[in-house]
């Protein structure tokens, strides 16, 4: 019965972690964009953004939260 039990678990632990990969589009340019946290330049308005992430530890190492954004 042990041995069913463990092989029922290493079966279908696999399947567990089988997700599908998030992706990353990276694009180039030949204009130099300016990284002040102002998207005002046309680069930053064509872009794709980068959706669909996890964050793996939500707070600062001070323990400060990070805010969700809208």
């Amino acid at each position: 019965m042990r041995f069913i039990i463990f092989l029922f678990f290493l079966i279908f632990s696999d399947l567990v972690q089988a997700q599908e990969r998030k992706k990353l589009q990276s694009m180039f340019t030949d204009e130099v964009p300016i990284i002040d946290g102002i998207l005002s330049e046309d680069l930053w308005n064509n872009l794709n953004p980068a959706t669909d992430f996890t964050l793996m530890w939500p707070e600062t190492r001070n323990g400060i939260k990070i805010p969700k954004q809208p």
